[in-house]
């Protein structure tokens, strides 16, 4: 129901925005750095240029998924003979199985087609069928988050000239572009049913819009970053005008009188009605927002502390807390309904997922703290990540309605990432390293 996206140019960007809040980054720095879905892009290239996003597949990514039917995961991400963990999701494997998919709906020489069977395992019966009705919806170049909605995906690519663009991608797999510009520096995109939005910056302004057509925000010259939704509107971080060109922010806050960096998360109703200031200006930095019907979550990043911490807002009665104190950063929070969740850095190499059962203000760890994982999502009662415990981006989920613990879900020798899903439609990308494409399958 809610979905962001953010541009990372050169992997650097985050860090220098914090740089900017002046809080001690190194710790972050290498957490995001060690993060190989979406802290950098990274371009496919054939014969020396780039693909163009939405074309025809250079190769089949057949082999990228495998299954073994003797194979599991133990927390440290080696093999073992046992599947009572894994019984309701496709076991890594430890050799090259090729699997064809029954349910594939198209075949040919121009389509990424994903090998994976729509059975756990052969010897346990009673194993449950997770997805099924795998699709390619179309290539990519850029590993960025999609942004899934009731008509379609969208998601951040970039074109043949190397421009940046938002290409629209329906469920049936046709795509188009639907905005771009030479001078695109960010882009963040977020949808909730049938409602889509993209705040960009462009030619030194930064502009929102729904729609694709309709503009919403504040003027066009106030610093903006970050966008979530949910049914009633938009969120985003406001900055007020900046100084100069506007190419960053570093200018007057609005309302302050001083040069430091004072943000507000401000909303606005889809219809284009009153602007809502929900928070006042701060010196903290907020990032990466996210929003459910009752609840708005972000990342906080305080003066006085050297990490991001997961703030939770109360849409009804505007009242924020901080569900977790840790001295570790926080980071990637998404909420729906009951539930929290994030990724927390326990240090540079591991990562844990985390949730918060907001009714009973009850803490979860979801995911074994060995490895690294990351961009959690929660819609329901399950909760998906990309996990690369094994050296690869493998897709794993955790179930609050089931006492099965995490499951992985899509592995294999290809990277799967930016996982994301719509009722019961899931959305990822897969790529290797000379393909790369939009996947979609559901929900058993």
């Amino acid at each position: 129901m809610k979905n962001k996206f953010h541009v990372y140019l050169g992997g650097v960007t985050f860090v220098t925005l914090l740089a900017a809040c002046g809080n001690d980054v190194a710790f972050t720095a290498a957490s995001e750095s060690a993060s190989s879905s979406l802290s950098s892009s990274a371009t496919v290239m054939s014969s020396g240029s780039i693909t163009e996003a939405g074309s025809s597949a250079s190769e089949d990514l057949l082999d990228l998924i495998d299954q073994n039917s003797s194979s599991s995961l133990s927390e440290d991400g080696s093999s073992s003979s046992s599947l009572s963990s894994l019984s309701s999701g496709v076991p890594i494997s430890s050799s090259s199985v090729e699997v064809g998919l029954s349910s594939v709906v198209q075949e040919s020489s121009s389509s990424i087609i994903l090998g994976i069977s729509s059975t756990t395992t052969e010897s346990a019966s009673s194993a449950a069928t997770v997805l099924g009705n795998f699709q390619v919806l179309t290539t990519l170049n850029t590993i960025e988050l999609p942004s899934p909605s009731e008509d379609g995906i969208h998601i951040v690519q970039t074109k043949s000239d190397g421009s940046l663009g938002v290409l629209q991608v329906s469920w049936a797999g046709s795509s188009s572009w639907m905005a771009s510009e030479n001078t695109l520096y960010y882009a963040y995109l977020t949808a909730t049913g049938t409602h889509f939005a993209t705040l960009f910056q462009s030619n030194g302004s930064w502009t929102i819009q729904s729609n694709g057509s309709v503009t919403l925000g504040t003027s066009a010259t106030n610093y903006k970053e970050f966008l979530a939704s949910n049914s009633k509107g938009i969120f985003w971080v406001d900055y007020g005008t900046v100084s100069g060109s506007g190419s960053g922010r570093g200018g007057t806050g609005t309302g302050s009188g001083d040069t430091s960096l004072k943000g507000r998360i401000l909303f606005q109703s889809w219809n284009a009605g009153a602007i809502d200031t929900l928070t006042s200006e701060t010196s903290s930095y907020w990032a990466r927002l996210e929003a459910s019907e009752g609840y708005l979550a972000w990342v906080e990043y305080s003066p006085e502390v050297t990490v991001g911490k997961i703030a939770l807002m109360n849409l009804n009665s505007g009242a924020i807390t901080y569900p977790a104190t840790s001295s570790h950063h926080q980071d990637r929070p998404s909420v729906d309904g009951d539930w929290l969740v994030w990724e927390e850095y326990l240090n540079s190499t591991d990562a844990v997922i985390r949730a918060y059962r907001i009714s009973t203000q009850t803490i979860l760890n979801l995911s074994s703290s060995t490895g690294f994982r990351t961009n959690p999502y929660v819609s329901g009662s399950k909760v998906v990540w990309e996990d690369q415990r094994t050296g690869n981006g493998d897709l794993w989920y955790y179930d609050f309605n089931s006492a099965e613990g995490e499951t992985i879900l899509v592995s294999g020798k290809g990277h799967s990432a930016g996982v994301r899903f719509l009722g019961n439609r899931i959305v990822w990308v897969e790529s290797s390293e000379t393909s790369m494409g939009l996947l979609t399958a559901t929900w058993q």
